[in-house]
């Protein structure tokens, strides 16, 4: 059986505040390596 793991809100926030900075996808992907393990694709999901 899958269970869904989802994102914790505050990653997520942090995640939209670097793409509003400038960075891009690939590399706040890389950014949030550290905490959680999402793709680009994820984090263009976000936005």
């Amino acid at each position: 059986m899958f269970l869904r793991v989802r994102t914790p809100f505050p990653v997520v926030l942090y995640g939209l505040y670097l793409v509003a900075l400038g960075l891009s996808f690939r590399c706040v992907s890389r950014v949030l390596k550290p905490f959680v393990d999402r793709s680009h694709v994820a984090v263009w999901g976000w936005v």
